[in-house]
């Protein structure tokens, strides 16, 4: 179930623990990976009208490199690619069902994205494969 709905909470590490429950580790773990590797990704929190919830946006100077977005429970990150991206993600590190996302995706416009959810320890890798990817793209 999507949370961070209300436009006057702004989602601080308190309101994110109680939402994100277990899988807060991982998110720690996430974020750790993600500044350790890549020092250079900025984060920022919106509140966008037309999803009516937060979601971080994680960039690379003015470049969107991922949409961060959090539930009950567990979070998710999308990246989204051009079919030009087809065989950069075949030969990835991505898991097979991350690929297949891609590879049998519904369009948006010209973009196809690809979404790995948070719920376990191996999503961390999955996430950090995801990020990397699409920082490889030009």
């Amino acid at each position: 179930m999507r949370v961070l709905t209300d436009e006057r909470i702004f989602p601080t590490e308190e309101v994110l623990s109680s939402h994100l429950g277990k899988a807060h580790t991982l998110w720690q773990s996430f974020f750790t990976d993600m500044h350790a590797v890549h020092p250079e990704l900025a984060e920022e929190w919106r509140y966008y009208n037309d999803g009516k919830s937060w979601l971080m946006k994680i960039t690379h100077k003015k470049k969107t490199v991922i949409w961060l977005g959090v539930y009950t429970g567990m979070f998710r990150i999308t990246a989204y690619f051009t079919d030009k991206a087809r065989a950069a993600v075949k030969a990835s590190a991505l898991s097979e069902a991350c690929k297949e996302q891609f590879l049998k995706g519904k369009k948006i416009g010209k973009l196809v994205g690809i979404t790995v959810k948070f719920k376990k320890k191996p999503d961390v890798k999955h996430g950090m494969a995801l990020i990397a990817l699409k920082l490889s793209m030009k």
